[in-house]
């Protein structure tokens, strides 16, 4: 026979609240990448130089605001999920 392993159990509820806390600690780092990547997009200059289509201001402008948009429909989300992890601990403690 071999020994058991003396692992933690951690319940669904708290491992799923720790990831979501995970995720929300996260969520300016993506906003920060994504909102970086205009800046990798080509210049008119480089466009033409390299035969590659330029991306219009408006068009990076209409990113960042998608962007920004998403990222907060999804920290709404995610803070609406906390909501009902706590209501359910609240439950469990009672």
């Amino acid at each position: 026979m071999s020994p058991r392993h003396n692992s933690p159990f951690l319940e669904r509820q708290s491992y799923r609240r720790r990831r979501l806390i995970d995720t929300i600690r996260f969520l300016p780092v993506i906003g920060a990448i994504l909102w970086s990547v205009p800046l990798l997009w080509p210049t008119q200059e480089e466009a033409e130089a390299s035969a590659v289509k330029a991306i219009s201001s408006s068009d990076a402008i209409i990113y960042i605001f998608l962007v920004w948009f998403g990222l907060v429909v999804f920290g709404a989300w995610c803070a609406y999920r906390m909501k009902q992890s706590d209501a359910l601990e609240e439950d469990k403690g009672r």
